[in-house]
């Protein structure tokens, strides 16, 4: 049973829902990890440095949430179905 205060948010705030946000989270965790194996230094284009986005490089203010952890592929495997667990 939930909160009423929750059933009250979710009426009022959710048309501003995402539909299907863990599948595109998990995919696009799945394809940043394809393209770090393939160029070990791609994930450094995408982490949150400040300083960076200081000097134009606005895309790190989104794109971090993408970067998977360093993992092996079998972890890398349970990882992304963590975030599709979520859906």
């Amino acid at each position: 049973m939930t909160a009423p205060w929750v059933d009250n948010a979710e009426r009022r705030l959710g048309f501003i829902a995402l539909p299907n946000l863990a599948f595109f989270l998990a995919g696009m965790n799945a394809l940043c990890a394809l393209l770090a194996f393939i160029k070990p230094e791609f994930p450094q284009r995408l982490t949150l440095e400040p300083w960076l986005i200081l000097q134009g490089e606005a895309w790190r203010a989104l794109t971090f949430i993408f970067v998977p952890p360093a993992l092996p592929p079998l972890w890398l495997l349970f990882w992304l179905l963590l975030f599709l667990s979520f859906l």
